[in-house]
């Protein structure tokens, strides 16, 4: 389910459909949804970048009943605890996917393969269940070094893997292309990977894309700022906010004044949401956050771009996984003891092969288990304290011509519309890159608006 309803009386399947049909100004512009995306690169609460205009997803496009196959989605997923505690979670989450796999067996399916641990353990159990399926790794979003993992685990598999290079955009048309893809509200760079992966998949004639999305609610990768203090009362969310959201401190991009007004008003609110999702364990309210004000913007707008190109699906977001999930003791989802489990059971020979996680296996078997001890204390230490100490970005690159262009010109349109003020850096180099797309974005956005 996806719909756009202005002022409560007209609905519409999208965003830039609105757009078209409406004369908006800037003074129409939602400035908090505005400074929200451009902060945290997320739209809360429902909100689009127009007054009155709210939005209303599911999390992805379908669902897959053991009866019925692929349904639409029609209802969001909430996180609680697995009512049926008899069968081991092991056990459960294997028999999910046991229970539907004819519905897979009937597709040409691919998989996206990384080198972590979560798409490892989507293959591993389509694998043993001897469900067909091809795997795709984007060398756009990963390292060579990563491509070697991939590589292996595809070769340990028996599957067929490509690898697909995403090329730089040389086009006015494909950079509007993109941002008609995210419908106008995501960030333009942040889609370019899944829209060449996804063409490639059409174009190969695939049925139905396979991705791991949703796995960070089986491991602790969510909490690792509290780490060890995993069963805490105490919630940090300050820290949370801070180092789980990828965040850029809009003040040092020098806003208009009116919008400098509302950052501290909205850093207020946003603490609110995130309060209002408390749990008796921080771990816990981690995880709510996660969900409802992380994942589930990102899933709704990915969900329904990747959909408008091949069909996608994201098991690890069903609502029954997810209480597996949830429900995990605390120490089983500590050092990725879940995906051990599972994928050593299932196919021991993909868990010994390395992840990008410092280098360590997904192996249950002591030995592995021993030497990725000492690896997991270096990376988690290392973590922590980059997490902590937000380190500073690394040398901003200089962007093609065509894209150098646009997002000048998208800068001098956020100033058009009071978002920056007059005096902002005019040369993205002083602007922080995590911006660079989320500026592209606005701007597309802007000049609908004025057109």
């Amino acid at each position: 389910m996806r719909r756009f309803i202005l002022h409560d009386r007209h609905t519409y399947s999208s965003f830039l459909s609105c757009l078209d049909d409406n004369s908006f100004s800037k003074k129409d512009l939602n400035r908090k949804a505005i400074l929200g995306f451009l902060r945290d690169g997320i739209l809360y609460h429902n909100q689009t970048f127009i007054e009155g205009l709210r939005k209303e997803f599911t999390h992805q496009v379908f669902n897959l009943d053991h009866e019925r196959g692929f349904i639409d989605s029609s209802e969001s997923i909430e996180l609680e605890p697995k009512k049926d505690t008899s069968e081991e979670p092991l056990d459960a989450f294997v028999s999910f996917f046991k229970e539907r796999r004819e519905f897979l067996k009937g597709k040409k399916v691919s998989i996206d393969l990384t080198g972590g641990v979560d798409s490892r353990l989507i293959a591993s159990v389509l694998s043993y269940l001897k469900i067909p399926f091809d795997a795709v790794f984007s060398l756009g979003a990963g390292s060579d070094e990563e491509r070697k993992i991939v590589k292996a685990v595809s070769e340990q598999l028996g599957i067929k893997l490509d690898i697909i290079k995403v090329k730089d955009i040389k086009t006015t048309q494909e950079l509007g292309s993109l941002f008609a893809l995210s419908d106008g509200l995501w960030d333009i760079f942040a889609i370019r990977s899944l829209y060449e992966v996804q063409g490639w998949r059409k174009q190969k004639g695939y049925d139905l894309a396979i991705t791991g999305v949703g796995g960070e609610l089986y491991k602790d990768f969510w909490w690792q700022q509290d780490f060890p203090f995993y069963k805490s009362r105490k919630n940090r969310l300050a820290r949370l906010l801070n180092v789980r959201f990828n965040r850029v401190s809009i003040q040092g991009q020098r806003l208009d004044e009116d919008m400098r007004s509302i950052v501290e008003p909205e850093e207020r609110n946003i603490f609110d949401k995130m309060s209002e999702l408390e749990t008796s364990m921080n771990t816990k309210t981690y995880d709510q956050i996660y969900l409802h004000l992380k994942i589930k913007e990102q899933i709704s707008v990915l969900s329904h771009a990747a959909n408008s190109i091949i069909p996608t699906y994201s098991p690890l977001l069903e609502s029954e996984l997810l209480s597996i999930g949830y429900s995990l003791p605390r120490s089983t989802r500590f050092f990725n003891r879940f995906h051990r489990q599972v994928i050593t059971k299932l196919t021991p020979g993909i868990s010994q092969v390395r992840t990008t996680d410092g280098g360590m296996s997904v192996s249950s078997s002591p030995p592995f288990v021993a030497r990725d001890i000492f690896k997991f204390v270096k990376t988690k230490t290392a973590r922590v304290l980059a997490l902590l100490s937000k380190r500073a970005e690394k040398q901003k690159p200089d962007l093609p011509m065509l894209i150098e262009e646009r997002l000048k010109k998208s800068i001098s349109l956020l100033k058009e519309a009071d978002i920056f003020s007059k005096s902002a850096p005019e040369d993205y180099h002083e602007i922080s890159r995590i911006l660079w797309g989320r500026i592209l974005t606005l701007g597309f956005v802007l000049e609908k608006i004025r057109q």
